[in-house]
């Protein structure tokens, strides 16, 4: 799942609450269900495997290419106000969970939303 996909489930699971909770029922799941049978223009899976992403939340980020490891090649996470071994703030910082490398960076994230998405 995108982030644009995550949104419109986002929109559309706001909806089912407003509508349905806690006047037919007082699970989000069952209220879900109900809006995507009765009122939903298009269907979607009440649960999401989290085989992809895991817990790790839904970014922007994630409709883009996102650089890679030099040592290792997968797709680096961007982390924001990262602190260096010697104390000092970054605004970011590029790292591998897999092998644990950081590339600190003086770009916020802002900026860096600027720069992956000019590289399309």
């Amino acid at each position: 799942m995108d982030y644009k996909d995550f949104h419109k489930r986002l929109l559309a699971t706001t909806k089912a609450r407003k509508i349905f909770m806690p006047h037919i029922t007082k699970n989000i799941s069952t209220a879900f269900a109900i809006y995507q049978e009765l009122l939903a223009d298009e269907k979607m899976a009440v649960f999401i495997s989290t085989a992809v992403g895991g817990s790790r939340p839904l970014t922007p980020l994630d409709d883009l290419v996102r650089p890679r490891c030099d040592e290792c090649g997968s797709e680096l996470r961007l982390k924001i106000n990262a602190v260096d071994e010697s104390g000092a703030i970054h605004p970011s910082a590029w790292v591998c969970e897999n092998c644990g490398l950081v590339n600190y960076s003086d770009k916020t994230v802002k900026e860096w939303l600027e720069v992956l998405s000019e590289n399309r």
